[in-house]
């Protein structure tokens, strides 16, 4: 039976660190080279995921053809993916037997704080607006999502020990909790001990 594990959230919210925690726990989560890495957006270089590249994405029955889904494996969101239209295609076209979506929120102000830092090209006003809509977005998803698949979590909240949270994600999907997957999240967490 496989599983497909879906990362949902904001721009800088902690979808990267998840995505390379599962990753380095086993779970497929189909990355791709970051070689347009902003300076300084982690310490341990950002996830990308190949997903969506631009000029690749060709519909879901191809994207699946091209994948290992036989056992755990996962994607890492983007604006395209959730939204309604895209996420339902998703959905109707995955193979996965059981889908688990994990949202990893932030507050708006926060999120878009942190990448109008990062960016320097876009208004604060216009980071927390589209920032905002992301978090509506998903909010509406993970509301109508089935309770014994989803989990929420927030690293920002919890940035002194997020070990706990990344214990409870693992239970939920069914793989062992492994330390050493936690090493770039507490390179990019200073304050974790």
């Amino acid at each position: 039976m496989s599983t497909c594990v879906i990362i949902a959230g904001s721009y800088r919210s902690g979808t990267s660190l998840l995505a390379k925690f599962l990753h380095e726990s086993g779970v497929d989560m189909n990355p791709a080279p970051s070689s347009k890495d902003v300076p300084g957006w982690h310490p341990t270089g950002s996830y990308k995921d190949s997903i969506l590249e631009c000029g690749i994405f060709k519909g879901w029955p191809e994207y699946f053809s091209g994948r290992n889904t036989d056992n755990i494996w996962g994607v890492k969101s983007h604006a395209m993916l959730f939204s309604p239209r895209m996420l339902d295609g998703f959905i109707a076209s995955c193979p996965a037997h059981r889908k688990i979506l994990i949202w990893t929120t932030r507050d708006s102000v926060s999120a878009a704080r942190s990448w109008n830092a990062l960016r320097k090209d876009i208004s604060l006003e216009t980071a927390i607006g589209r920032i905002s809509d992301q978090l509506s977005i998903i909010n509406a998803i993970y509301d109508n999502w089935q309770q014994s698949d989803r989990l929420s979590i927030e690293f920002p909240a919890t940035a002194i020990n997020p070990q706990s949270q990344l214990e409870s994600v693992s239970q939920l999907i069914g793989i062992p909790f492994s330390m050493e997957a936690c090493v770039h999240i507490q390179a990019d967490i200073p304050q974790w001990k």
